[in-house]
């Protein structure tokens, strides 16, 4: 753990000086061990992303939480604490984290929804497109369900393991070995993927590029940055556009504040500068207005925005 930690401030002061160096944001992404087989504290390298300067540790208990936690708060814009449920210790660290940020400001983001984007987004790169392609997935747990759900939402039909001429097969296990089909029944040139790590064993990847195949392990820093800046931006939002307002007595909402029906949408609260619509009530903006009054008090309020 010791070890760990120096490491960990050697980041904190890389990342101190990528800062400065940018004029980016500071993160502190802290992922849960996927599995409760891993036991090894890892600090990976810091990433600078297109806005932010990201740092990372990888733990699995209370005491190591509260360590890195104590040398961190403060040092970091924001700290994201993964909040999956996968391991007996995660309640206890997710609560613990929830009342102990005092500087940074704290976040909460899925891991395992963030390794399933990323999964697809990195196959869907290489491939650009899966419905014309012989498409096999393989693995059960949490993040099979996960990919396997935005598989069938792209409306992508998979094919059984001993179906001829695997064109793309998908390791989509945690951590763990998934295909049992016959290697006969992988096309030549096929593309492997390595999702969920450790899918295949060695034999199986020898025979996958004796065949030819392309066999590729996942990297997830393009799901890291990408949440990270949903994160952010729902921040901003929730901040700086989203609220209601009332002006002249008419009733202003933005930023997915649910307005009653006739209320004027705008593009921020704090400072409108163009007019959304009307909305209805119950979500929708209304195409045109439907009274006199509405008419009056969308013209007033474009007026208005037009003159800031």
């Amino acid at each position: 753990m010791r070890s760990s930690i120096n490491r960990f401030k050697e980041r904190i002061f890389q990342t101190q000086e990528l800062v400065e160096r940018t004029n980016k944001s500071s993160i502190l992404v802290i992922q849960q061990f996927p599995t409760e087989k891993d036991s090894q504290t890892l600090v990976p390298h810091v990433r600078e992303s297109i806005s932010n300067i990201i740092a990372f540790v990888e733990l699995g208990d209370l005491i190591s939480l509260k360590q890195f936690v104590e040398v961190s708060d403060g040092q970091f814009d924001y700290i994201m604490m993964d909040e999956d449920v996968k391991l007996p210790r995660s309640k206890e660290m997710i609560n613990w984290i929830s009342k102990n940020i005092r500087t940074s400001q704290l976040f909460f983001y899925s891991d395992i929804t963030t390794w399933a984007d990323a999964g697809i987004y990195f196959v869907r790169a290489i491939e650009q497109r899966l419905s014309d392609k012989k498409v096999h997935v393989c693995g059960e747990g949490i993040l099979a369900n996960n990919i396997k759900t935005q598989l069938s939402l792209l409306k992508i039909d998979l094919i059984s393991e001993n179906s001829d001429g695997i064109e793309v097969l998908l390791g989509v296990g945690l951590k763990q070995a998934s295909f049992q089909g016959k290697l006969s029944m992988i096309a030549s040139g096929a593309r492997v993927y390595d999702i969920g790590i450790g899918n295949f064993t060695a034999n199986q990847i020898n025979e996958f590029k004796i065949k030819n195949c392309q066999v590729y392990r996942i990297d997830n820093r393009a799901g890291i940055s990408s949440i990270v800046l949903q994160v952010l931006e729902a921040n901003f939002l929730k901040r700086k556009i989203m609220g209601r307002a009332q002006l002249k007595g008419i009733s202003l909402v933005a930023g997915g504040v649910m307005g009653d029906n006739g209320a004027i949408i705008v593009d921020s609260i704090n400072d409108p500068s163009h007019v959304i619509g009307i909305a209805n009530g119950v979500g929708f903006v209304k195409a045109m207005p439907e009274n006199i009054t509405e008419e009056d008090n969308l013209r007033f309020v474009e007026d208005l925005t037009v003159k800031q």
